[in-house]
C-alpha cells in the first residue's frame, strides 16, 4: 500500500510540474504565435533540392546552386505577375529567369521565351540539374519557361499565382512540357 501511494505521488507531483511548465508565459519580447514580432518573422517555405550523387566538383556545384536558388526563390515566393513586368511588383515567366540568373548566377539570358528556348544547350528531362531551364507549350502559341530547383519541382511566375515551386510531375506540366534547356558551364 505504502508502494502504491508513493507512486501515486510520484505521478501527481510529475503532472503539477508540467502543468506548471505549460503555463508559463513566454519571456518578455519573445515570438509567440499571434504576436507582431511573431509576424514580422515568419518562416517562408522554401522547397527541398536534392541533389544527386555525382563528381565531388559538380556535385559541389550544384549544391551551392541549389542553395542561391532557394534563397532568391524565398525572396521573390509570391511576387504577383505582371505581364512584361521584372520587378518584386509585378513579373513574367521569362523575367523572373532573367532576374534570376542574372541576379544569383551572374548570367545574362535572353528576356522573352521565344529568345530563350533558343538559346542555350538543349538536355534530356532526365538529366536536368537546379539551374536548368524547363518549357512548356501552354496553348496555342503561348509558352511558359521556368527553373529547375530539383527534386522533380521548378520555380516560375505563374500567371495566375505569381512565383510559385511546381512539379514538373504533376497533371498539367506533365502535359505541357515542352524540353529544357541548360545555360550553366561545367556541367554533365
Amino acid at each position: 500500500m505504502k508502494d502504491s501511494l508513493g507512486k501515486y505521488s510520484l505521478v501527481a507531483a510529475f503532472t503539477l510540474l508540467l502543468g506548471a511548465c505549460a503555463n508559463t508565459p513566454a519571456p518578455q519580447g519573445a515570438r509567440t504565435p499571434g504576436s507582431e514580432s511573431f509576424r514580422q518573422h515568419a518562416v517562408v517555405e522554401v522547397p527541398r533540392f536534392k541533389i544527386a550523387e555525382k563528381s565531388s566538383s559538380h556535385a559541389t556545384s550544384e549544391a551551392r546552386h541549389s542553395v542561391q536558388l532557394a534563397s532568391h526563390f524565398a525572396r521573390w515566393k509570391g511576387t504577383p505577375y505582371r505581364f512584361g513586368g521584372n520587378s518584386r511588383s509585378g513579373i513574367d515567366c521569362s523575367g523572373f529567369v532573367y532576374v534570376t540568373f542574372r541576379d544569383v548566377l551572374g548570367i545574362t539570358t535572353p528576356r522573352t521565351t521565344a529568345q530563350l528556348v533558343k538559346a542555350g544547350k538543349r538536355i534530356n528531362e532526365k538529366q536536368l540539374s537546379p539551374g536548368d531551364l524547363v518549357f512548356f507549350n501552354t496553348g496555342g502559341r503561348q509558352r511558359h519557361v521556368g527553373i529547375y530547383i530539383g527534386d522533380g519541382k521548378f520555380m516560375h511566375a505563374s500567371t495566375s499565382r505569381g512565383v510559385v515551386s511546381s512539379r514538373l510531375d504533376s497533371p498539367y506540366w506533365a502535359r505541357a512540357y515542352r524540353e529544357s534547356r541548360r545555360f550553366l558551364a561545367n556541367r554533365h
